[in-house]
């Protein structure tokens, strides 16, 4: 079953990887194989014969690659790759490689309709007078490059060069451009020309991770158009092509960090858990670090306005940070009124007025649905994490402290969690724990103890600090977490609180390696 990320519709920020080099192969051999296919594809051979595509499948001189709604993407033995866009013909007219340069290597095409994209290989970088692509009103030439083709529904053509060089030569003349540029072709007649523009970047070249390459026999990369398509149609994509899920949606995330903060958020609705640290300071509920679940919560944006009841709205309290993906948000309230009498009273808590402290002084969330850890048990035997987001910490005095960094992960096996995070104020504090039960997706734990301990640099802390934590996993694959955080140090007479959410990565910091970056300081 193929799992999915929910995604919204949104325009592309897109990038490029460049393809490395190809494996040389024998000549005479087939000129490539399909790499990719997606949706309607077939080949029609020099034969006449229609035959459906799948992956792996080898393409030969005389071939054409139609797409209708479909699209695929071949490697040739050259190094090179060529992605088709749907209601595409894409002719291989010659093709010869022989996996050194005598002189008879040659890549010969034709793009009678549609569109493509493609990465020149070994033919085009060493010997660009035998490389040539043909299209109905105009020759297309390279220079070692990387670029895109639109035969347009009235005929003109679209040649946008994203590296190298790139010419168009027809009856009336020949116009040539560097990357990045775009060049007009009206018709057969009438002179190329180069006009405003950017040739976008619009290609990914990518090996799944996870895959086992055979050298000898295998294309170790994939070429990706991701022209139009939105993060959630490319994250399927990449898992149809062989990557994982984790591997998909850790790359999607990379690829498009403005999404995750600009995309689907999360809306009003039952079975949230959220996490939650503030000061209630004497008069108040103390020092808390705390979780409450199940809750129904209250969003305007993204943005919580409350959970739960009416005592547990956020009231006279300014909401000052906040951020929120499909899965995940985290935020921080402040209490701005004067003399700082704001009211906020969580169930379970005591005390009316639990901003009984300085003006300013913050309440930090964490807040999604939680997971069921225990029916993913068959998941990968170590999450891991990298940090996503993170509020700014906050004293009870309403000062900013400086967020330092982040660890977590995931013990699928045992339905634990580990986690780190680092902060200064004065001092710099790390606080970290490890093998915390989570099977229903939630957490909590209070040191020093076995399972939290802390360290505090430039204070000299030792025994007279307090470290609280209260989170959760979220999403149905734990694609999210997130937790809050307090530290009391007595010896300072500081309290220090904030939060942190993380997005699952498998090339995420190990907590051990996180917190193997500290090491000389006072432990609690």
């Amino acid at each position: 079953m193929k799992d999915t990320l929910n995604f919204r519709r949104k325009p592309l920020a897109l990038a490029v990887a460049i393809a490395t080099g190809a494996t040389p192969v024998l000549a005479n051999a087939a000129a490539g194989r399909i790499e990719f296919a997606y949706g309607q594809v077939a080949i029609e051979n020099a034969s006449g014969t229609d035959e459906s595509i799948r992956k792996g499948k080898k393409v030969n001189a005389g071939d054409t690659v139609v797409t209708e709604r479909g699209r695929a993407q071949i490697r040739f033995t050259d190094g090179s790759f060529v992605s088709l866009q749907p209601k595409t013909s894409f002719k291989i007219d010659d093709y010869n490689y022989a996996g050194k340069e005598d002189g008879s290597e040659r890549s010969v095409f034709s793009l009678f309709r549609g569109g493509l994209r493609t990465i020149t290989g070994l033919i085009g970088r060493r010997n660009k007078s035998n490389y040539r692509l043909n299209t109905p009103v105009a020759t297309i030439g390279i220079r070692g490059t990387a670029y895109r083709l639109l035969i347009q529904t009235d005929g003109s053509l679209i040649l946008g060069c994203n590296f190298g060089g790139c010419s168009a030569t027809n009856d009336g003349g020949s116009t040539s451009t560097d990357a990045p540029g775009v060049i007009l072709v009206l018709n057969q007649f009438t002179q190329p020309t180069i006009v405003n523009g950017e040739a976008g970047e619009s290609l990914l070249v990518l090996r799944p991770p996870s895959r086992m390459i055979d050298p000898l026999t295998e294309a170790d990369e994939f070429i990706f158009d991701i022209t139009d398509l939105d993060p959630q149609q490319i994250c399927d994509l990449l898992i149809d092509a062989g990557f994982t899920f984790e591997e998909a949606q850790a790359l999607v995330v990379q690829l498009f960090p403005d999404f995750v903060k600009l995309g689907a958020i999360l809306d009003d609705g039952p079975g949230f858990a959220v996490a939650f640290t503030f000061d209630g300071g004497e008069g108040g509920a103390g020092h808390v670090a705390d979780f409450e679940v199940p809750v129904t919560a209250d969003f305007t944006e993204g943005e919580l306005e409350g959970w739960a009841s009416e005592s547990a709205n956020r009231g006279e309290l300014t909401l000052v940070e906040a951020e929120a993906d499909a899965i995940i948000g985290w935020g921080r309230w402040v209490d701005q009124t004067e003399g700082g009498e704001g009211v906020f009273d969580p169930p379970g808590a005591t005390g009316a007025d639990i901003f009984d402290g300085p003006e300013g002084h913050s309440l930090h969330y964490v807040i999604g649905r939680p997971t069921d850890l225990a029916s993913l048990m068959t998941a990968p035997h170590n999450g891991r994490f990298k940090v996503l987001g993170f509020t700014t910490p906050t004293n009870t005095g309403g000062d900013l402290g400086t967020f330092n960094g982040g660890a977590f992960q995931v013990d699928f096996a045992a339905n634990s969690v580990d986690g780190a995070v680092a902060f200064t104020f004065d001092n710099q504090y790390v606080l970290g724990f490890t093998s915390l039960g989570a099977p229903a997706g939630t957490f909590k734990a209070t040191g020093p103890g076995p399972n939290l301990n802390g360290t505090v640099f430039g204070g000299g802390c030792c025994f007279s600090c307090e470290g609280k934590i209260a989170g959760l996993v979220a999403g149905p694959g734990a694609e999210r977490a997130g937790f809050v955080y307090h530290v009391s140090d007595f010896s300072e007479n500081e309290h220090m609180f904030g939060s942190v959410v993380f997005e699952q990565n498998p090339i995420g910091p190990t907590v051990q390696d996180f917190l193997g970056q500290f090491a000389g300081g006072e432990g609690f």
